[in-house]
């Protein structure tokens, strides 16, 4: 893990501590978050409650630009599956771009982003075909 990155209990949002986090999450959450963490690739995870943001480990910035455009995306997405489908429901939104790659799984009580770059030579367009 590079020096850059900061790690999750480093990174708290609002007047969260080490302590708070704890009581929230229990150790083999803390435990799960650490091990995503130190894959390479990973930028940092981000844990919402209430469509508020509760943790984050990814920089400020870019968590502040999430913090505001996620949840009304995946209230989207769960509305319009639940359209097609009442019985229905979304588990985990992918969102790819050329240089990120975020996941995004819901639960009842929480929801849980993880950011990681993305391979730039793996989402290439595809050439389109001529002819027959």
């Amino acid at each position: 893990m590079s020096n850059q990155r900061s790690t999750i209990d480093r990174r708290r949002r609002g007047n969260h501590s080490k302590n708070f986090m704890e009581k929230v999450f229990v150790p083999q959450t803390m435990d799960t978050i650490e091990r995503i963490e130190k894959i390479q690739n990973v930028v940092g995870v981000l844990f919402f409650q209430n469509d508020n943001l509760e943790m984050s480990s990814v920089p400020e910035s870019l968590a502040q630009v999430l913090a505001v455009k996620l949840p009304p995306l995946y209230h989207m997405v769960t509305s319009a599956v639940k359209e097609i489908d009442v019985l229905d429901d979304v588990v985990a939104l992918r969102i790819v771009s050329r240089n990120l790659e975020i996941m995004v799984v819901m639960d009842c009580q929480f929801v849980t982003c993880a950011v990681q770059k993305t391979n730039s030579g793996t989402h290439r367009r595809r050439k389109k075909r001529t002819g027959v």
